[in-house]
């Protein structure tokens, strides 16, 4: 799972150069996955949904299109 605040950075970054992101395990801090992420190029001039590209380590990419949205207040 991806946090917010990491995609965000992503986003907001002018180079838009790829980062790595890591996940380790709890316990001993074993690697689990690594990705690299960078914010999409649009494919056209339009204007286009906001979206990442997950690069695997076996060379495939995913795009990921982002949808905003707050979270509900909780409490009175």
């Amino acid at each position: 799972m991806l946090g917010a605040c990491t995609v965000r950075a992503i986003l907001d970054d002018p180079r838009m150069i790829l980062y790595l992101v890591v996940w380790k395990s709890r316990k001993g801090n074993e690697v689990k996955q690594t990705v690299r992420l960078a914010r999409s190029v649009p494919r056209t001039s339009l204007s286009e949904i906001e979206s990442v590209d997950i690069k695997w380590p076996d060379g495939s990419t995913v795009r990921v299109y982002l949808v905003w949205r707050r979270q509900p207040r909780l409490g009175p």
